[in-house]
């Protein structure tokens, strides 16, 4: 990762100071009865922390929003499910507000993004945490090392978990979809960080959680899918992200 100053002389416009100078728009429109499948694939395509639904195709109203780990539940439901199942009330910040006071909210409420609105309420588009994180590159950290800021691990409000990368994937993918989670730290034999395990690893890897339709006939045999083949308990060092970094108490936050 580039440090502040890398950032500073790529960059030529000034740091972002408020949410408007942060602002996305997702590259794909979500409307209730957009099904989870085509969500996962959107996602897998476009990486977008939170989606706004809106109320139609042609429609500027939304109605609430979704995030990735919605699409997961692809792996409990059938694959026609419609979004609008699944809607959940959004997060609304002002374009206006300092970037901050947007942090803030979003690390108090677990959310990993916002609705943007101006000042007349009318939509505008999504901010998200690993926005406003990176927009914060660019600024002189008030921390000088991680000893500062890092989350002990019997902390009990953490939104991360630890496992072993040898269990099985259905003992962590539960936490993952309902949200309680947002990540794992995964750990080798020895104790030792491996990787880590994210709502994105699964986006990504679709075959592991594919929906629970119905079996189709393979054509030209009386076979149906996934009678043919056995399937093998999935491990999480078959999903996991290899090679995370790791820093100390003592590694300079400007580096992490």
């Amino acid at each position: 990762m580039l440090k502040r100053e890398e950032v500073e002389k790529t960059v030529e416009k000034p740091i972002p100071q408020y949410v408007r100078d942060v602002v996305e728009h997702p590259p794909f429109r979500v409307t209730e009865n957009t099904t989870l499948e085509t969500l996962a694939a959107y996602l897998r395509k476009f990486p977008v922390d939170v989606v706004p639904v809106f109320k139609s195709v042609f429609s500027e109203e939304v109605v609430g929003v979704v995030y990735p780990h919605t699409a997961l539940l692809l792996k409990s439901k059938k694959l026609e499910a419609k979004v609008g199942e699944f809607v959940n009330p959004p997060l609304i910040v002002k374009e206006s507000w300092k970037i901050e006071n947007v942090i803030e909210i979003l690390t108090s409420e677990a959310k990993w993004g916002a609705l943007v609105v101006d000042e007349e309420g009318k939509y505008v588009g999504v901010v998200t945490l690993r926005g406003l994180l990176s927009a914060l590159l660019l600024r002189e950290p008030k921390a000088k090392s991680v000893a500062a800021v890092y989350t002990p691990l019997d902390e009990k409000k953490t939104r991360a978990g630890f496992v072993k990368a040898i269990e099985r994937v259905s003992k962590v993918f539960r936490r993952l979809v309902g949200g309680e989670v947002d990540g794992f730290v995964v750990l080798n034999r020895e104790g030792g960080a491996a990787g880590i395990l994210t709502t994105w690893d699964f986006v990504k890897t679709r075959r592991w959680y594919k929906g629970s339709g119905e079996p189709r006939p393979l054509f030209g045999t009386r076979v149906t899918r996934g009678e043919s083949k056995h399937v093998r308990v999935a491990r999480v060092w078959r999903v996991m992200f290899r090679g995370v970094a790791t820093a100390t108490p003592e590694t300079p936050i400007d580096e992490v």
